[in-house]
């Protein structure tokens, strides 16, 4: 669990804190691993690290230095991976990846350019466990026009993703999205 710039270790059956890990930076998110270990976002330095879930020591960081890690005052993590590829938008219609391996991180769409009405994002961004495909929720605004709202699916093709598929106008505030098999 995220608090500040500490991860909070829970463990099931116990009622007090297992661990205290402390990061360096704001942490915006924090995930599983396809591996076991847990990957952690931070802001004030834009880095990813990837803690190993069993001794809580940092087995490696990267820093970011494209777009933003910020989750925003969304009720998800900043970040969504699939392997070793985190995509994140920082609350924003911008969609970036960052390939841990490498530690190149690159814009890969601006969902406005595909997506009639795209203006705000609401939670942040998931990426299907299985498909590796990238799920992004925009309404139009606040008011009446909350009910102008996507759920946009966009499809990794190299370096960039391509808009396979939208729903218009099936949402109401979602709290986010979220998939059990990445659980």
């Amino acid at each position: 669990v995220a608090q500040g710039s500490n991860v909070i270790v829970l463990e099931k059956d116990r009622d007090v804190v297992s661990a205290t890990i402390p990061i360096e930076g704001s942490i915006s998110g924090v995930l599983k691993a396809s591996d076991g270990n847990v990957w952690v976002a931070t802001t004030s330095p834009a880095q990813i690290s990837k803690l190993d879930s069993q001794t809580y020591d940092v087995i490696r960081t990267n820093e970011v230095t494209v777009g933003s890690l910020s989750a925003g005052w969304g009720a998800t993590p900043g970040i969504t991976a699939i392997d070793n590829q985190l995509y994140y938008s920082g609350a924003s219609t911008n969609i970036y990846r960052h390939d841990f391996e490498t530690g190149v991180s690159e814009l890969m769409i601006d969902a406005k350019d595909w997506v009639e009405n795209a203006n705000i994002v609401y939670n942040n961004i998931a990426v299907h466990p299985i498909t590796g495909c990238v799920y992004l929720n925009t309404i139009k605004g606040y008011g009446l026009d909350f009910l102008i709202n996507n759920i946009s699916i966009f499809r990794p093709e190299g370096n960039t993703l391509v808009l396979e598929k939208n729903y218009e106008n099936h949402t109401r505030f979602p709290a986010g999205i979220f998939f059990p098999a990445a659980f």
